[in-house]
C-alpha cells in the first residue's frame, strides 16, 4: 500500500475538481463571447427587422473569462504540486484554495449579473 494513499487521492481529486470548474469557466467564456449570435436571433424574432450590432463589450468579457479560466488551471497545478510535496514530506502547511474559490466566485456572480443586464437592455429598451 501507498503510504498517505487517502491524503494523495484527495489532492489528486481536488485538483481534477479545479481542472473540470476551469474547463467549464472556459466553455462559459467562449459562450458568453459568441452571444451576439443569440441575441440577434432574439431579436429577430422580438423586434422584426431591428439589427444588432457586435458588442465589444461582451466580447471583452468572454475573451477575460477565458484567460482567467487558463490562470486557474496554472494555479490548481501549481497548488496540486506543493500539496502533493507537502504530503509526502508530511508537512503541515495551510491552503490559499478557500481565497480563490470566493474571488471565482464573485467573478461568476459578476459576469453573470452583467449579462442578465445586458440582456435586458438589449430586449427592452
Amino acid at each position: 500500500m501507498i503510504k498517505q494513499f487517502s491524503d494523495l487521492s484527495a489532492n489528486e481529486r481536488t485538483y481534477l475538481a479545479w481542472i473540470r470548474t476551469a474547463i467549464a469557466m472556459m466553455t462559459f467564456g467562449f459562450l458568453v463571447e459568441k452571444f451576439e449570435l443569440f441575441l440577434r436571433t432574439i431579436t429577430a424574432e422580438v423586434h422584426v427587422g431591428e439589427k444588432i450590432q457586435t458588442s465589444v463589450t461582451i466580447e471583452t468579457v468572454g475573451i477575460v473569462t477565458m484567460i482567467i479560466s487558463v490562470i486557474m488551471m496554472l494555479a490548481a497545478t501549481a497548488r496540486y504540486l506543493t500539496q502533493r510535496r507537502n504530503i509526502l514530506l508530511e508537512a503541515e502547511i495551510g491552503s490559499a484554495s478557500d481565497t480563490i474559490g470566493l474571488l471565482l466566485s464573485i467573478f461568476m456572480i459578476l459576469i453573470s449579473l452583467f449579462l442578465i443586464g445586458y440582456i435586458w437592455l438589449r430586449l427592452f429598451y
